[in-house]
């Protein structure tokens, strides 16, 4: 099984907001979907928000990418197109209820040692 998480966010409450992070996503997910002869490629999730009615929220995001990466799979993909923040303690991304970057979704990845 291949699973992918397709994420765009232009809609930020708090931050500046972008323009093409949404069309991106949607542009991943249909080369993601399927091979070139129409059999499937990816079972693909979108999210996305552009507007205030329809904002990916801190908890919303984080909760389906846990679910993205759990459970056994042959590959499992995340793309994220958005606002994300670098500081000395790390990289996050920021969902669009984000008020400041460093409290986003860590990059931190931790596994089997």
């Amino acid at each position: 099984m291949r699973k992918a998480l397709v994420v765009g966010i232009d809609y930020y409450q708090s931050i500046p907001m972008l323009h093409g992070c949404v069309n991106d996503a949607h542009s991943v997910k249909s080369v993601l979907d399927r091979h070139v002869d129409g059999s499937v490629n990816f079972g693909t999730k979108l999210m996305t928000g552009v507007g205030e009615d329809d904002i990916v929220t801190r908890e919303e995001f984080r909760a389906t990418i846990e679910d993205l990466f759990s459970g056994e799979c042959e590959i499992a993909l995340l793309y994220f197109a958005g606002h994300g923040h670098i500081e000395t303690t790390g990289g996050y991304l920021c969902a669009g209820d984000t008020k400041s970057g460093n409290v986003g979704i860590p990059l931190l990845v931790s596994g089997p040692k």
